[in-house]
């Protein structure tokens, strides 16, 4: 009988480790936006008396919500680049090739765009 134990034990364990979920980065869940910066300037939600909301869903689809959280868009999205992980770009945009940066540091996400004249930076706390 304990023999039989291990072995089933063994096996869950052994699914657990091995049944890696798709499309599991940190990245995926709800973000509430609180700041933008660009170069000195610098819009906070306070500032706008306004916020939005952002979400990336495992099914790879991007969803923004305005500040009473009804949605008002929503995008295909691709995560990383072969020399770049952490990036994702809206694979069906009609208006170019936008691929953004990120980084998540203490729920924090920062998104940031990898190309274009103006730069800036935005940040986004995580809902929970």
């Amino acid at each position: 009988m304990k023999g039989l134990t291990l072995l089933v034990g063994s096996v869950i364990i052994f699914c657990f480790i091995s049944c890696k979920k798709e499309n599991d980065d940190p990245i995926i869940g709800k973000w509430q936006w609180f700041k933008t910066t660009s170069g000195q300037i610098l819009i906070t939600a306070e500032s706008v008396d306004s916020t939005y909301y952002i979400e990336f869903s495992k099914a790879g689809l991007y969803y923004l919500f305005d500040n009473s959280k009804k949605l008002i868009d929503t995008h295909p999205f691709e995560l990383g680049e072969n020399s770049n992980p952490n990036v994702f770009k809206f694979s069906e945009s009609d208006i170019g090739d936008f691929t953004d940066g990120y980084m998540i540091q203490n729920d924090t996400l920062s998104i940031w765009n990898l190309y274009g004249f103006i730069t800036w930076t935005s940040y986004y706390k995580r809902i929970k």
